[in-house]
């Protein structure tokens, strides 16, 4: 077991023998539903079987639980055990044990129910037993705790009262009352009254003694006395028994009747249930809570300054529950919170901690290009850790760490094989991981030169579809779709809207395989959830599934949709005789979204727009490029017509593709921006020069767009920059100048386009350096003929060789035809690079137009040769 990051992992490892195959892990004693009781210790445990080493992740609600001192984990012999000491009811809930390895993984989970005592309120019982001179006996209990227990009344330890006759029997919420009229001596005993609910229960007495007597008496001595009256009523006589913490007074009166109260007088108030820290992700709400030890007004603190309700501050009270609301928590909201009663206090530390806007995803590079890990966090300036395994890199001569605003880059700068692994950025307590794979140069080409010529055919279809899920309310649920092809770019929607990557909706891309993972599921998640993949084949493929999130059954909710402020008011549900009061305040609305912005594709050096429409005109906006905000200028235009907003974008590059958002108030609306690279072109070739010795002679090629990367080569060698030879660059325009020829400089010199294609132009850019300098692979394969129509003429008997050079590749085939009619074959001669007809002796019947045609899989050409033959015609 080893510790990073306070988060624990566990490892147990064992040599595997030979050559088998690995098994994936399986637990075989999953774990069990748990109930325990507040303060005791928790353990879980469950045996895993798999091939060795098997990793064992502990999670609680999605998220990794982290060691502490409460908790501890272990791992041996195939047994995962997790401990947690003094349980409290924040740790009931469900838990995760995931094993992985090489071969797969596995998970089982556990409930686990926390059993507290009943919260008592003000020592056990407040207890008021009221008699009067018509024998009507009264006890009232207030009771307490969570859920607020029931009832029940005893007379002697066993016997219990039921309503009817004589008894009358009631409660209220947490006041519970007992009446026995027409009281009579068969009345007197010890009376019980017990309050219980799912955590246990507790109880206490009062013992009531009906005499008759004429004789007045003094009430003298200890306050557990008889009390009598000269009357012709009837007398009482009682006795209490009260906790010894408690003080008793009882006040008589003697009239036409008399009451006895009770009351009680308790130590200070104080704290039973104190706050604890809170760490949070930025936009989270945080709850704090405490409890008294009776209900007394509190204050709230933050950092020694007085905390009072507003727009994101809520202060409530639930009986002896103090509870502090924080909506959407900033940055400036950390700090220490304390929670004063007068005579007590406690205090808790809450942090913020950035949440990732976007996270690093996988890089796949050529050995000796550098690598790029980009991420955004919502916090500028927060410090992150970049971390290869379990060792933290260090700007360098092999790295560069970047910190942009909010942006975060880790660059590997020439990379090699050894460099390929996982790399992870820590942001606070959370933990984002990509993978790096580099590629070798020369197994990059063979292998894409085979995937291209054997994959062209294959269309993007959907191997493995969404499914749909049902799960209850607060659980995790993942959608994995698979394809059959590499380069797939994903799309999330929900009911047709978009879906970005946040806290609560993951996106995943690793292989054939595109995930959606959402946490914490509640009923508003419950929608039909597509995604739509598309290639740069302009090929597209979706799927869908309905997502059901069943609610708990004891749980009832009330939905009053469109709210308007005539919606204000009171609501009261009811439970038998319980019921439960809450009221609906409404606020004006802010400004919202009524049209989203949409995903928009366009071409390199087009202008791309961004719509959105808002719910209000006067709304102030801003516009985002990956969570940085953007300011207006001759490269980004804002136009504003009534409440449509409109982010125009000139001349779209490469580098432009990404997320843009425009915020208003705190409402968000995100959309990326997808570039379409076109093709380069070669719009004018480099052109053969002949020049005489001495002098400086320029080669010059324009291309169609700027920022592409050249090489100059001489009879297949690059060419370096020196003194002899000059390369310059300037937009479009690419110069090669050689100074002061000689004779030796002499030579086939070429222009050369340098990684601008993609994955499945690879094969042609092997073409490019070994065979020419075009530009496409149409003119680079189909044939084309490099001179015009010829006109030929030769004497009677003279030999005649035609020749047509062409480029193409692979080699052509061609075919020579005179009159529409093919030639036989044995004179012609077809090289990579020209074909050739042959005639030993020309005859008059030689004259006339001859055609060619040059032909191989991806096109071909034609050339036509008009042949005269003059002088006598020779007869043999």
């Amino acid at each position: 077991m080893y510790f990073k990051n306070n988060v624990a992992t566990l490892v147990f490892s064992q040599v595997d023998s030979g050559d088998k195959p690995k098994k994936p892990p399986v637990f075989d004693q999953p774990l069990r539903p748990v109930t325990i009781a507040e303060g005791d210790i928790l353990q879980l445990s469950c045996h895993v079987q798999g091939s060795q080493p098997i990793r064992i992740q502990w999670l609680k609600a999605g998220r990794e639980i982290k060691a502490s001192d409460k908790c501890n984990f272990s791992f041996a012999n195939g047994t995962a055990l997790l401990e947690l000491t003094t349980v409290s009811k924040t740790d009931a809930g469900e838990y995760v044990c995931k094993a992985i390895n090489v071969a797969g993984s596995d998970s089982c989970k556990s409930k686990v129910t926390v059993k507290g005592i009943v919260k008592e309120k003000n020592h056990v019982f407040f207890l008021i037993l009221y008699f009067s001179i018509e024998s009507v006996a009264t006890f009232l209990a207030k009771v307490g705790g969570d859920p607020i227990p029931n009832v029940k009344w005893t007379k002697g330890k066993w016997r219990q009262l039921n309503q009817g006759g004589r008894i009358f029997i009631q409660q209220r919420g947490d006041e519970a009352k007992l009446e026995i009229r027409d009281a009579t001596k068969t009345d007197s005993g010890t009376y019980r009254c017990v309050a219980f609910n799912e955590h246990g229960e507790i109880e206490t007495s009062v013992e009531l003694q009906v005499e008759e007597r004429r004789k007045e008496e003094v009430i003298e001595g200890d306050l557990r006395a008889k009390l009598k009256r000269n009357s012709d009523k009837t007398f009482v006589l009682i006795t209490f028994y009260v906790s010894k913490c408690l003080q008793l007074y009882i006040d008589c009166e003697f009239a036409n009747c008399f009451t006895i109260n009770m009351s009680f007088v308790e130590a200070d108030p104080y704290f039973t249930v104190k706050l604890q820290d809170y760490s949070a992700v930025e936009k989270d709400d945080v709850v704090l809570e405490c409890e008294l030890s009776k209900d007394v007004p509190v204050k709230w603190y933050k950092d020694g300054q007085e905390l009072t309700a507003s727009k994101r501050i809520s202060i409530k009270t639930e009986g002896t529950r103090r509870i502090l609301k924080i909506k959407k928590i900033e940055d400036g909201d950390k700090g220490n919170y304390e929670c004063d009663c007068g005579t007590d206090k406690t205090k808790a530390n809450v942090n913020v901690e950035p949440e990732f806007i976007t996270r690093p995803q996988n890089v796949e590079v050529l050995e000796g290009e550098k690598a790029e890990f980009v991420c955004s966090i919502s916090k500028d300036g927060f410090e992150v850790q970049w971390l290869r395994g379990n060792k933290v890199l260090e700007a360098g001569d092999k790295y560069d760490i970047i910190s942009d605003g909010k942006k975060r880059l880790l660059v590997i700068k020439d990379s090699i094989l050894g460099d390929e692994g996982k790399y992870s950025i820590m942001v606070g307590g959370i933990k984002a991981t990509a993978h790096l794979k580099v590629i070798g140069k020369l197994l990059f080409i063979l292998v894409n030169c085979m995937q291209y010529f054997f994959s062209i055919s294959e269309k993007l279809r959907i191997i493995t579809p969404l499914k749909d899920q049902v799960v209850k309310e607060g659980e995790e649920l993942v959608f994995n779709c698979e394809v059959n092809t590499e380069g797939a770019k994903a799309k999330w929607y929900k009911n047709e809207q978009p879906i970005f990557d946040s806290a609560k909706s993951i996106m995943v891309h690793k292989d054939l395989v595109y995930t959606l993972r959402i946490r914490d599921a509640h009923f508003a998640d419950q929608a039909t959830y597509t995604v739509s993949l598309s290639n740069a084949r302009g090929e597209h493929v979706k799927s869908s599934a309905a997502l059901t999130v069943l609610v708990d059954k004891y749980k009832h909710s009330l939905i009053i949709k469109d709210c308007g402020f005539i919606d204000e008011g009171e609501y009261t549900v009811t439970a038998g005789q319980d019921k439960s009061v809450a009221e609906l305040l409404i606020t004006e609305a802010p400004a919202d979204f009524i049209e989203h912005l949409r995903d928009q594709t366009v071409t390199e050096f087009d202008d791309a727009v961004f719509t959105c429409q808002l719910s209000k005109e006067k709304a102030s906006v801003k516009w985002y490029k990956n969570g940085r905000e953007i300011r207006e200028d001759k490269k980004y235009l804002f136009e504003k017509d009534g409440n449509l907003h409109r982010l125009i974008i000139k001349d779209c590059r490469l580098e432009d593709e990404c997320e843009y958002s425009c915020g208003v108030d705190d409402r968000k609306s995100r959309a990326r921006l997808f570039v379409e690279e076109i093709p380069v072109e070669i719009i004018r070739p480099p052109q053969d020069i002949y020049e005489a010795p001495g002098s400086d002679v320029i080669f010059m090629a324009e291309l169609n767009k700027d920022g592409v990367e050249v090489k100059w080569l001489r009879n297949n060698m690059i060419i370096v920059q020196g003194d002899k030879h000059q390369m310059m660059s300037e937009g479009k325009v690419h110069r090669l100048q050689v100074c002061e020829i000689k004779p030796r400089d002499q030579g086939e010199y070429r222009f050369i386009l340098e990684s601008v294609l993609n994955m499945q132009e690879v094969y042609l850019i092997v073409l490019k350096t070994l065979n020419t300098h075009l530009p496409h692979w149409s003119s680079l394969a189909a044939p084309r003929i490099k001179t015009a129509d010829q006109n030929l003429v030769v004497d009677v008997g003279k030999p005649l060789t035609m020749v047509v050079p062409y480029d193409a590749y692979p080699k052509a085939e061609a075919e020579w035809l005179k009159e529409d009619e093919s030639l036989p074959t044995h004179t012609v001669d077809t090289t990579a690079d020209s074909t050739t007809f042959k005639i030993l002796e020309a005859k008059k019947s030689d004259k006339g137009r001859y055609k060619i045609i040059l032909q191989n899989k991806h096109g071909k050409a034609e050339a036509h040769i008009n042949v005269n033959v003059i002088g006598k015609l020779f007869i043999y």
